[in-house]
């Protein structure tokens, strides 16, 4: 852990941040505000903000918050496992959502409850055909993504498009790509990958995932292990 203060880097102890795995993701984050968890299917979430934020930090064993202000750490504040009691393989959050992966089994986490006592709540779960390599949640605007694929739309409700509505996830061993919709995981899309690049034969493996919307039209990229990139027009309907 470091400090960067102008142009100096110092070293930077935090009180309940696990130094002795392996760390795959960070994050800091906020709860989200608990009236707002007892309606899961709403796509609008109102998410409070604390003067004492957190660090959402994802182990190899699990994924732990811990209270900081002036980056003063007061802690591991919760702490979540997966279910299944395997490790995390990989996640990815926006704000107080979370879609952490533990070999094939995929949970759709929040972040819920006062800043000092903040806690996991599981909205979603389902088991993947394969073991999840990559995933991604960030959100763009389903409606000018329509448009701009097809000139029309035929998405009508109003919908917080600030807020994920899809995560994208790259599976193994030529399983491909899945989309699936936040926050109950349910299936939208599958692409295949072949299983072997045509020129050396090599295993074809998913490393990462993006969603993103370039001039209104929203795109998928997928990076290979092999430094191939594939991508995809993603046409967004009701």
């Amino acid at each position: 852990l470091l400090r960067l203060t102008d142009d100096d880097i110092t070293a930077l102890h935090l009180d309940g941040f696990k130094t002795d795995e392996q760390t795959v993701y960070c994050a800091t984050l906020s709860p989200m505000d608990a009236s707002t968890s007892d309606n899961p299917e709403s796509s609008s979430r109102s998410y409070s903000v604390f003067q004492h934020s957190l660090l959402m930090q994802a182990t190899t064993s699990g994924i732990r918050l811990i209270g900081i202000h002036h980056l003063n750490g007061s802690g591991c504040l919760a702490e979540w496992r997966s279910p299944s009691g395997r490790g995390i393989s990989c996640l990815s959050s926006h704000g107080a959502l979370i879609v952490v992966a533990s070999g094939p089994e995929l949970y759709v986490l929040r972040v819920v409850g006062p800043a000092n006592q903040p806690s996991f709540e599981q909205a979603a779960h389902r088991t993947m055909s394969n073991e999840v390599a990559c995933i991604d949640l960030t959100p763009f605007d389903h409606k000018r993504a329509a448009y701009a694929a097809s000139q029309t739309s035929t998405i009508d409700e109003p919908v917080d498009y600030t807020v994920p509505q899809l995560v994208a996830v790259g599976l193994w061993l030529g399983y491909g790509l899945a989309l699936l919709r936040l926050p109950n995981l349910e299936l939208v899309h599958e692409e295949p990958l072949p299983e072997t690049t045509a020129s050396t034969g090599t295993a074809l493996l998913p490393r990462s995932v993006l969603l993103a919307q370039l001039e209104d039209m929203a795109y998928l990229f997928a990076a290979m292990g092999d430094g191939t990139l594939y991508f995809y027009t993603v046409c967004p309907s009701a």
